[in-house]
């Protein structure tokens, strides 16, 4: 038997063996049930009539009880088949969640497995700049140690490197500069060149041997560049060490396990890591953030850094040549709800409108084919903010732009509540 459901689609609600009675509820409650029946073999249907069927009743008081009798088993099997049905139902359901996060893992990992290349090749520009820095080191701090100072030289060559290795280098332009005004006091370019890029232009007793001694002053600042070259080389080492940490970060963050609880936090630190990530394909494009001051959101930081992966990964793809990627953050309010708003938006070549109406659909891609992506990253993304009461909007221009702006909910009361968050 056939039931339509709530849009028309024509479901199976049961089936009957020989001898069922098919229209027992309705014999009971007195009320209509329609309902479609279509039979395997010839059959015949008898139809009671609740009035003579009732004369029957009394007219025999030993067909009551064996009628109530199959009644009864009647609906005893149909309480059963409802029964089945619902631990088939449940069954099914966690069938689908667990599937549900394996594919989530899947589309993690095989996104990792793409930025891995990446990041490798940004990885080995640090490393080899420590290794060659390690040498520059070791070479230099030896021209130190067995160089003969005078006192006032070695001092002044701890003030050059501590100086080098909390200061970035002058400009070009900046060099230039203070060199030819240096010049203009002291008569000699090259000199004035070298205490310009030594921060030593203001040292009274140096600039005085400038004019009275030149060729001792030459030899004091070679003395003294070797100080300076090991400060910037501990620069370089310690901004390259920095560099890598925050690329292993990023990757250990994003490979974790799915099992983290809500924190609250700031969302720019996952974009920020999420950014380390692609900065191999990031130096090819021109990056604007524009990040507002927004309050901490209670939510899984490191499930959000899929989204924010997708989202940049989606941009990037769509970038023409030395193409621009706008990150934006701002505050809004919908319905009397404070939410905040990440806005990732590309000038790439944007989604035709008969496109855009799916792309959240599983297993739907505007890429081209033998392009990276399985093709259900934005249904994911979707998802995973639903988990936090937010969802992306899209909107496009083809041509011209795409923007996928994320809402989250400042304040999400049933997270808070389940959770006892304050």
């Amino acid at each position: 038997m056939y039931k339509k459901d709530d849009i028309g689609q024509q479901r199976e609600v049961v089936r009957h063996s020989r001898g069922g009675i098919v229209g027992g509820m309705s014999f009971v409650t007195g009320e209509h049930s329609f309902s479609t029946a279509m039979t395997l073999t010839p059959t015949k249907v008898v139809k009671l009539d609740r009035t003579v069927f009732t004369q029957v009743m009394h007219s025999n008081t030993d067909l009551l009880p064996l009628f109530t009798n199959l009644l009864l088993r009647h609906f005893n099997r149909r309480l059963q088949r409802s029964i089945n049905t619902k631990l088939e139902l449940q069954k099914t359901l966690e069938s689908l969640e667990s599937a549900h996060q394996q594919l989530i893992e899947q589309e993690k990992m095989a996104m990792l497995g793409q930025l891995v290349a990446g990041v490798a090749h940004e990885l080995n520009n640090p490393v080899s700049a420590i290794l060659r820095g390690a040498e520059t080191l070791s070479i230099k701090v030896d021209e130190i140690l067995n160089t003969k100072h005078e006192d006032n030289t070695f001092d002044i060559g701890l003030e050059v490197l501590k100086q080098s290795r909390h200061s970035s280098p002058l400009s070009t332009s900046e060099l230039r500069q203070r060199s030819k005004e240096l010049n203009e006091h002291i008569g000699d370019r090259r000199l004035a060149k070298r205490l310009v890029n030594l921060d030593l232009h203001d040292n009274d007793a140096l600039l005085k041997q400038a004019t009275t001694d030149p060729a001792k002053l030459a030899e004091t600042l070679s003395k003294l560049e070797r100080f300076q070259a090991t400060g910037t080389t501990l620069r370089s080492i310690q901004v390259c060490a920095q560099r890598i940490a925050d690329m292993v970060k990023s990757l250990k963050g994003y490979s974790r396990q799915d099992n983290e609880s809500y924190e609250r936090v700031d969302l720019h630190e996952g974009i920020e890591d999420t950014l380390v990530i692609f900065e191999n394909r990031l130096k090819r494009h021109n990056l604007i953030k524009e990040y507002g001051t927004l309050p901490a959101i209670f939510c899984k930081p490191i499930t959000l850094q899929q989204v924010w992966t997708n989202l940049i990964s989606n941009a990037l793809d769509a970038l023409p040549e030395k193409g621009k990627l706008t990150i934006r953050s701002s505050q809004v309010s919908r319905d009397d709800v404070i939410y905040n708003c990440f806005e990732f938006i590309d000038n790439g070549c944007g989604i035709p409108q008969a496109q855009l109406e799916r792309i959240f659909e599983l297993n739907y891609t505007t890429k081209r084919e033998g392009n990276f992506g399985l093709g259900i990253g934005l249904s994911i993304c979707q998802q995973i903010l639903a988990q936090h009461q937010g969802w992306i909007e899209a909107t496009s221009e083809v041509g011209k732009y795409t923007n996928m702006a994320v809402y989250i909910p400042v304040t999400q009361q049933k997270l808070t509540k389940e959770h006892h968050y304050d």
